[in-house]
């Protein structure tokens, strides 16, 4: 067993290389989840299989915060769920003595596991246009005394705003599905939504809104920084527009932790802070909703593609020194991985462009309104 343990911890060159992967995990991943996610992600990446035990052994050596080390067990069992439930971490049962040890893997090729996270995106966007027209059906069967809150009109609009996004952005993803001719028949139901419930005539507005913020902060794509953060910027998407105030009240956070939430929001162009002619506070917008998520893709597929250089320099040492380097433990897998990495840039090119040439349109149309 501590042979097994050994063998993560890789030596020499390759450690470092391995450390600079990860950072690039990290980088690319900054607006999309929290750091903790991408160091989990970035270790199965470059390692052909590890354990939770593993996971945290490796976190000890790669994840520091302030004076603290590591990632807890109980952080890196619930990114093990969320990643099972989309298939694209496989576990695998073996026997060690008189016991069975879990481990966990991205198995097989990218390809491979590119394909299946479409594969599930694409049975998620159907869900969701179900989901949201479902949440049309609540909201307009409210009573009289919800429909006149001031509120009703503008989660209305906006759920209807959610369902002509996902709509779209399956015209988007159909795209990308052309590029991998052997995708299978995605199903019509995975029951990615199936603890929220359906039309009800008990529910109050506040109950679908929580329905509604609950899904978004579950969708990857939507999640950022953290769960707090996303549930933030959740009530930003469904709400357009509030003061700090208001996003206080609504989420319980302190004044303090609202206004970091904000700044980072801001900084990565999430959300953009506004004055209104006559009200002394600010607003804090997401004008829309298609567009913030467009313009959030096409920066982080910007980034990817501008770390670029970083990938092929790695690749390069590693061929180029791979007499001196094949016998150290991880050189192969990781050289694979970065082989398989660098073959995904022309798509990653691609996306750019027909995320550019949306955004364009976005902004004439956006453009037009305000005159």
């Amino acid at each position: 067993m501590q042979e097994q343990e050994d063998s993560i911890f890789y030596k020499g060159r390759i450690k470092e290389i391995e450390k600079a992967l990860i950072q690039y995990v990290v980088d690319v991943g900054k607006t999309k989840r929290s750091e903790m996610e991408s160091h989990l992600l970035a270790y199965l990446l470059f390692h052909p299989k590890l354990t939770q035990a593993q996971m945290r052994a490796l976190s000890l050596e790669y994840y520091k915060k302030k004076s603290k080390s590591g990632i807890s067990t109980g952080t890196i069992s619930s990114f093990v769920k969320k990643y099972e439930k989309f298939r694209v971490l496989h576990r695998e049962k073996e026997k060690s003595g008189n016991n069975y040890t879990y481990f966990y893997s991205f198995r097989g090729s990218l390809t491979n596991l590119t394909m299946t996270a479409l594969y599930e995106a694409i049975a998620m966007i159907y869900e969701m246009v179900e989901f949201f027209n479902k949440k049309i059906d609540s909201l307009t069967n409210l009573n009289s005394k919800h429909k006149n809150n001031d509120i009703f009109p503008i989660i209305l609009l906006r759920t209807k705003e959610l369902i002509d996004f996902w709509s779209e952005y399956e015209d988007l993803v159909e795209h990308l599905k052309n590029s991998f001719p052997d995708m299978p028949q995605i199903p019509s139901k995975r029951g990615f939504f199936k603890d929220i419930e359906d039309y009800s005539a008990d529910l109050r507005l506040e109950d679908i809104e929580e329905e509604i913020i609950k899904v978004l902060s579950e969708t990857t794509g939507f999640t950022v920084k953290n769960d707090q953060y996303t549930r933030i910027l959740s009530y930003f998407i469904i709400r357009k527009q509030l003061t700090q105030e208001d996003a206080k009240k609504l989420t319980g956070f302190s004044t303090g932790y609202i206004s970091q939430a904000l700044n980072y929001l801001i900084e990565n162009e999430l959300i953009q802070k506004v004055k209104i002619k006559g009200v002394r506070k600010p607003f804090y917008v997401v004008e829309s909703i298609k567009y913030n998520y467009f313009l959030r893709f096409f920066n982080r597929l910007n980034l990817t593609f501008n770390k670029k250089p970083v990938l092929d320099e790695l690749l390069r040492e590693l061929r180029e020194k791979e007499n001196q380097m094949k016998h150290l433990n991880g050189y192969a897998f990781i050289r694979s991985r970065l082989e398989e990495l660098l073959e995904y840039f022309p798509l990653v090119e691609d996306f750019i462009g027909i995320l550019h040439t949306e955004l364009e349109k976005l902004n004439k149309y956006r453009n037009a309104e305000k005159i």
